[in-house]
């Protein structure tokens, strides 16, 4: 089954319910209603039981959200902005920028083979 967006809000929700078991769980512990033993089955069994809901949002996230973050072509735009303005402060030698270690090559830029950093030696 695909999930959407709205199946992601409702897997949040699911998961905020963590605060209401917890209440719960205090409230017995306040009342006398759980013997220690008890407690402590209670709050395994809600630390498994929300385990499992939160890996299934991270499951719900990465298949949600991240294909629409990666086909955003604001985001792309804005990495492609950035990469400009480095690229002008490294041309422009006034601003200052990243130096590397001496016995390390400056990273470079895939696209341009431009290095990223230039630093004193």
């Amino acid at each position: 089954m695909e999930n959407d967006r709205f199946d992601f809000e409702q897997q949040i929700m699911d998961c905020w319910k963590v605060t209401d078991d917890i209440k719960v769980a205090y409230d017995g512990i306040i009342d006398g209603d759980l013997k220690p033993t008890e407690t402590c089955d209670v709050l395994i069994g809600l630390r498994h039981l929300y385990e499992l809901k939160f890996n299934k949002l991270w499951d719900m996230f990465e298949g949600v959200i991240m294909p629409i973050v990666r086909e955003n072509t604001m985001l792309n735009d804005e990495c492609a902005a950035l990469r400009g303005q480095l690229q002008f402060a490294y041309d422009d030698q006034s601003v200052p920028v990243i130096t590397t270690k001496k016995d390390k090559q400056p990273k470079q830029y895939a696209d341009t083979g431009t290095p990223i950093s230039k630093g004193k030696k």
